[in-house]
């Protein structure tokens, strides 16, 4: 998720120093199945490579499940879309306040 407790996760630092150093190539993509094969590379790296998983917070029960494929490569596509460099966090910060 976004915030909180999962942004100081060891295995969350990895993750997203995977995503930014793949964004490069994810923006170069103008088709969609390149930019598919691109956020499934990042989940392919955490899953195999890394030996992590994707994981999502059952809110009733408080505990944690494994997603699906598709929806770990949902949350790659996400991250490697996402602007959120300081540059682009300071303007939304100008522009909404904070």
């Amino acid at each position: 998720g976004r915030g909180g407790r999962s942004n100081h996760h060891p295995g969350n630092h990895i993750y997203l120093a995977k995503v930014a150093a793949t964004k490069p190539e994810y923006q170069k993509c103008s088709v969609k199945s390149d930019k598919t094969r691109v956020a499934q590379s990042v989940v392919d790296y955490i899953n195999g490579v890394r030996g992590g998983r994707f994981l999502e917070l059952e809110k009733e029960t408080g505990r944690w499940f494994v997603v699906s494929n598709r929806a770990a490569r949902t949350k790659a596509g996400q991250a490697l879309r996402d602007n959120n460099t300081p540059e682009a966090r300071a303007r939304r910060r100008e522009k909404y306040g904070s």
